[in-house]
């Protein structure tokens, strides 16, 4: 009775094997809705196999074993999970292939004892074991191997099926190799097993190796182009420079000439053209370092010749805080992107700007040039779906990465910006800024949305809806998306975004939970949660959520709650970056309650009691905190919010958290900006 029992559980514990092994080698993720999944599967084919093996008995019910169970569990992966039906057959024979270990252990337990308790009992732990060991340290590695292209999957896959194919011919539906000793013959199956899942290790390295040299060979080859443009341009001006000292003979006598005649006026005008035409065989001086300067020098030649306007305003020492290579790599790659958006424009404006100063140890880049068109964004980065396009992107970003510099792109009013920013304590301070801004005629709207749902396929369903809506609204959308409220809640505290759709029910933390903490951590982002069930309308406006909406989504509803999003949080927060002790900091405009001028600095005090020294000129925060922008210099060394002022006399002004003083000739223009903004405000 105990081995009945025992040779039960065996059966059940090497279904649920194969069948979680084969899910989990695609990279289905181990939640709690795909294990309910895979286990209703196992259910029905388990079923199946004891109806078999009722009415026919066991060795045909282990002859039709493929028939019940692996055919229709790679059918299952492809048309439920939508793999390819190669990657979902390959999982599959992976998987019975993995079997393998606990048929081996089991049969050398057999032939030690004699005792058949002793082969079920261990081959019920061996595969047990096989399983924990798998999924802590292999599928992780098969999931992005069975992503490959069908030759390389049928190179992966071309042991797992040899072995499946050879095993049922001569085992299970015959008898050959168990002529003599089964732990002998059954150890070749063990040693398949083994080979293979060093295989797989050895495989995914190799493929992390060649991605990495890929990287780097494109990066070499961007360095490599860009030095064989500088070489050409300092060919062509060696060549101009030639002619000219060859023609300077007659080019003086031709002055003299002219001078003897008696015209003056046009020697004059024929020396300013042979200037001129010195000036393109010039490295010019725009800053203290010549590397930067043979670089400017360049780019500004090869503009000059197709037509395009290259201004520079560069302000640096000779000793840069970062490598010279690198920032002109990085530079070479920003004025590159820059001349061929420009050569793309239809406008006859094509112009670029360039400002690049140091201070201390600290460099600030800026760029502008206008663009035909924006580009997509895919995670935060402007991506270009033509061939050979997108490389000088990814060398920009790998070098400030090289740096222990961070990249930022984004779209800010008419411009689309790239920054980077890194610490002056890393060895390395390029840009605290850099940005590339790209101007348009119309303004362009910008939104960054979490998605928080373990459903991959309705994530991408409401990702494509939402970027439907995007286009159609003239949005740039940028689309994160998480798994976990876990995820969700790391990634919140370094990405700011607009907007969360935030799916109710998940494993581990549900989203009424994850709401919750979001909350906690000061957040007031809009949360529209998603759920299948209505039982949760309840709870989650205890945690102010914008809206609910119920799965599956109606395309129109959503459209609906997208608009009425807009509407309601369609006026961005601005912010004004500002020098402080410690580095950099962002300040939203609308939380200053006043300015104070003191010395050479500016005491910015928030309207939550905070106070900041920033180190920056009065007269700059002048051009920033203006009228337009609410806010009023009241006295000297005073800007007030007009939008915090609780009340005012003719020599005080008092806000939230504090009066300042008015000066006697700034009263009367300071009372018309209050009483304007009061009236534009409530009338908007």
């Amino acid at each position: 009775m105990s081995e009945q029992i025992l040779s039960a559980v065996h059966g059940v514990t090497t279904m649920l094997f194969g069948i979680y092994c084969s899910a989990f080698f695609l990279g289905i993720k181990p939640i709690r809705k795909n294990i309910l999944t895979m286990f209703l599967l196992f259910s029905g084919q388990g079923l199946l196999y004891v109806i078999d093996l009722a009415l026919f008995g066991e060795t045909l019910a282990n002859m039709s074993y493929p028939l019940i169970v692996h055919f229709p569990l790679v059918l299952f992966l492809s048309v439920h999970y939508k793999y390819p039906l190669i990657s979902s057959a390959v999982s599959v024979f992976s998987a019975y292939l993995c079997c393998q270990i606990s048929n081996w252990t089991g049969l050398f337990a057999l032939a030690i004892t004699g005792l058949q308790w002793c082969y079920y009992s261990v081959r019920i732990l061996t595969t047990t074991l096989t399983f924990v060991l798998l999924y802590r340290y292999v599928f992780r590695s098969t999931k992005t191997i069975f992503t490959k292209n069908a030759r390389e999957l049928s190179i992966i896959g071309f042991l797992p099926f040899v072995y499946y194919v050879f095993d049922y011919a001569s085992t299970k539906f015959s008898t050959l190799l168990y002529s003599r000793n089964k732990a002998v013959v059954e150890f070749m199956g063990f040693a398949f097993c083994i080979a293979y899942l060093v295989f797989l290790i050895i495989y995914f390295q190799e493929y992390e190796n060649k991605q990495e040299i890929t990287q780097y060979s494109n990066l070499r080859e961007m360095q490599l182009q860009s030095m064989q443009n500088e070489i050409e341009q300092v060919k062509i001006s060696s060549q101009r420079l030639a002619i000219l000292r060859h023609d300077m003979r007659h080019h003086l006598s031709i002055i003299l000439t002219q001078l003897q005649n008696g015209y003056p006026d046009k020697a004059q005008e024929y020396i300013h053209e042979i200037n001129s035409a010195y000036d393109d065989t010039i490295i010019a001086a725009y800053s203290g370092n010549e590397m930067l300067n043979s670089v400017l020098s360049i780019y500004h030649s090869r503009f000059t010749d197709r037509g395009l306007s290259l201004i520079c305003n560069v302000s640096t020492g000779k000793e840069l805080p970062c490598s010279d290579l690198s920032l002109c790599t990085i530079l070479s790659n920003a004025l590159e992107n820059s001349m061929h958006a420009l050569e793309q424009l239809e406008s006859p404006s094509k112009w670029a700007r360039l400002t690049l100063s140091q201070k201390k140890n600290h460099i600030l880049f800026q760029l502008e040039n206008p663009v035909e068109k924006i580009p997509a964004f895919v995670d935060g980065v402007p991506v270009s779906t033509r061939n050979g396009h997108g490389i000088g992107v990814r060398s920009i970003i790998y070098y400030v990465e090289q740096l222990h510099g961070q990249c930022h792109f984004s779209i800010v009013d008419h411009s689309i910006a790239l920054s980077c920013e890194s610490s002056s304590d890393t060895g390395f301070s390029l840009p605290d800024t850099i940005h590339t801004f790209i101007h348009r005629k119309v303004l362009i709207k910008i939104m960054n949305i979490a998605i928080c749902d373990d459903e991959i396929l309705f994530t991408r369903e409401l990702s494509s809806l939402l970027t439907h809506w995007a286009e159609k609204n003239d949005f740039s959308l940028t689309l994160y998306p998480y798994s976990n409220g876990d995820d969700l809640l790391t990634a919140l505290r370094t990405i700011p975004v607009d907007l969360i759709f935030l799916d109710i029910i998940m494993p581990l933390l549900n989203g009424i939970d994850t709401a919750r903490e979001i909350r906690s951590m000061g957040l007031t982002v809009p949360v529209i949660f998603l759920t299948s069930s209505r039982e949760f309308a309840l709870d989650s406006y205890d945690v102010k959520a914008f809206h609910y909406l119920l799965k599956p989504v109606n395309t129109l509803k959503l459209f609906s709650v997208m608009d009425d999003f807009f509407k309601t949080y369609h006026v961005p927060a601005e912010t004004f970056v500002a020098h402080t002790a410690d580095g950099f900091c962002s300040i939203t405009l609308n939380d200053v309650d006043y300015l104070e001028a003191q010395n050479k600095q500016v005491l910015v005090c928030l309207s939550n009691g905070t106070t900041l020294k920033i180190r920056e000129l009065f007269v700059k925060c002048e051009g920033v905190f203006t009228p337009e922008k609410g806010f009023f210099k009241c006295h000297r060394s005073y800007i007030v919010n007009l939008s915090h002022i609780k009340q005012f006399t003719r020599a005080m002004v008092t806000t939230g958290i504090s009066s300042v003083p008015i000066s006697r000739n700034n009263y009367s223009a300071f009372k018309d900006a209050y009483f304007s903004y009061m009236f534009d405000s409530n009338s908007g």
